[in-house]
C-alpha cells in the first residue's frame, strides 16, 4: 500500500469514526429523551384517570356497579386524541380490561390505581423508539468538516516538515568550494565568495591536495617547501593559463612562504566570517609564541576532511 492509499484509508477511517461518534452521541441523547417523555406522559395519564374516576363508568364492587364499555372506550379515544395533539409517544391502551386497538409497534406499561379499595388496572402503550428518525445531518456535516480540517493541517504540517528538512540538511556540515574558473573560495553554507590572486590561490589548492593525500602531513615553515607541493602548484597555475586567467610568468612557489600563507589566511578569515570556529579545518595554522619561525611549527592541514571540500575546474 503506497503513501497516498494509506492517507486515503486513514482519513476515510477518521471520517467514519467521527460520524459514528457524533451520530451515536445524538442518538443516545434522543433515546433517553424518548424514555423520559414516555415516563412523563404515562404519569400524566394516571393522574388524569385518577381525577376522572367519578365520571368513568367502571365496575365497582363496593357500589355493586358494572362497567359500561362504550363510554369507557369513548373516554380512552378522547384521551388519546388529546395526547396526539401533545405529540405524545404513549397512548392509553386499556382501562380495567376495556381497551382499544392501536396500530404500530409498542411496548406495554401496566400500572394499578387503588382509590377507595378499588383496583383500576391501566395498560399504556409506549411506542417503539424511531431509530431512523434520529439520523441527523449535523453529525455528517461535523464529521466532514473535522476530517477536512485535519487533512489540511496534515498537508500543511507535512509540507513544512519537508521544507524544513530540505533547508536544514546541507550537503555537509561545513563546506569550502574552490572554483578555478574564477579563482574564488566560497563558503557553501553562507555564500561568502572571495577571489584570491594567482600565487596564493595555486599554492593553497596544492596545499589542500597534498594534505588530503598525506595521512600525517608535516610541513615545517623554516624548511623548503616540498617538491610535491610545488609540482601541484605549478600544475594548477598552468590550468589557470588554460582557462584564460593569466599569461604571466609562472611564480616561484618556494619563496615568500610567509606572505603566501598570510594572504591565504586573510582570505579564509573573510570566507568564514560568520563561522570562525569552522575555518580551522581549512586554515594553515599560525605559529604561536616566541620562536614562531622555529622548526617546530607545522603549517599543514592535519584535520582536513575531503568530504567538506570541493574543487571545481581541475
Amino acid at each position: 500500500m503506497n503513501s497516498q492509499n494509506q492517507t486515503l484509508y486513514k482519513y476515510t477511517a477518521c471520517f467514519f469514526i467521527l460520524w459514528s461518534t457524533f451520530q451515536g452521541t445524538y442518538s443516545t441523547a434522543k433515546y433517553f429523551q424518548h424514555q423520559y417523555e414516555a415516563s412523563l406522559f404515562s404519569l400524566n395519564i394516571e393522574k388524569r384517570i385518577a381525577l376522572d374516576l367519578n365520571k368513568l363508568r367502571l365496575a365497582n364492587p363496593i357500589f355493586s356497579t358494572i362497567s359500561h364499555p362504550p363510554s369507557v372506550k369513548r373516554y380512552i379515544k378522547e384521551l388519546n386524541a388529546y395526547l396526539d395533539v401533545q405529540n405524545s409517544n404513549v397512548k392509553l391502551l386499556k382501562l380495567q380490561n376495556i381497551g382499544i386497538d392501536i396500530e404500530g409497534g409498542y411496548s406495554i406499561r401496566n400500572s394499578t390505581l387503588t382509590p377507595t379499595e378499588q383496583k383500576i388496572e391501566i395498560a399504556i402503550a409506549i411506542f417503539d423508539w424511531p431509530y431512523l428518525t434520529t439520523l441527523t445531518p449535523a453529525a455528517l456535516f461535523l464529521a466532514i468538516l473535522l476530517t477536512y480540517l485535519s487533512f489540511k493541517i496534515y498537508v500543511k504540517t507535512n509540507s513544512e516538515a519537508v521544507n524544513l528538512s530540505e533547508f536544514s540538511q546541507p550537503t555537509s556540515p561545513v563546506k569550502l568550494s574552490i572554483n578555478l574558473h574564477d579563482k574564488t573560495l566560497v563558503n557553501v553554507k553562507f555564500g561568502n565568495e572571495i577571489e584570491l590572486s594567482n600565487k596564493p590561490f595555486c599554492f593553497y589548492v596544492a596545499l589542500l591536495e597534498y594534505c588530503i593525500k598525506e595521512p600525517h602531513p608535516l610541513l615545517i615553515q623554516s624548511k623548503n617547501v616540498p617538491e610535491d607541493i610545488i609540482a601541484l602548484a605549478n600544475k594548477y597555475f598552468y590550468r589557470l593559463i588554460e582557462i584564460g586567467h593569466t599569461k604571466r610568468k609562472r611564480p616561484d612557489f618556494s619563496t615568500n612562504l610567509d606572505k603566501t600563507l598570510s594572504e591565504i589566511r586573510a582570505t579564509l578569515d573573510a570566507v568564514f566570517l560568520h563561522q570562525p570556529q569552522d575555518k580551522e579545518l581549512f586554515y594553515p595554522p599560525k605559529a604561536q609564541g616566541e620562536g614562531s619561525r622555529s622548526k617546530l611549527h607545522n603549517y599543514a592541514l592535519e584535520h582536513l576532511d575531503p568530504s567538506f571540500l570541493e574543487i571545481k575546474g581541475k
